[in-house]
């Protein structure tokens, strides 16, 4: 699987691994990134837990990668993996796992 993310993740991980990761594939998703980010990170600290969001943008022409890149740069928990094309879900999954 190849990727381009000539600009490197869009945020550094973490120095501790969080406990929960979850990973969102994201095709023509761009106004669906924020209000999600905002649930998760609501349900994550209402348990009390460590977490982290990775986006994967899955090839999106959609604007998707600019709004991950955004809510990333203003939330430290948020990072984002940009795929040189539309790859499918399973394999946007698969990369944010790695």
């Amino acid at each position: 699987m190849d990727s381009s993310d000539t600009s490197g993740p869009a945020k550094a991980q973490p120095s501790s691994p969080p406990r929960f990761s979850v990973v969102v594939p994201s095709y023509r998703c761009e106004p669906f990134i924020e209000p999600l980010t905002r649930r998760l990170r609501a349900t994550f600290e209402a348990m009390g837990e460590s977490f982290e969001i990775i986006f994967v943008n899955d090839g999106s022409p959609a604007g998707d990668w600019d709004r991950i890149r955004e809510v990333a740069a203003n939330d430290g928990a948020v990072v984002g993996l940009d795929l040189s094309r539309n790859f499918g879900q399973h394999n946007a999954i698969t990369a944010g796992l790695d």
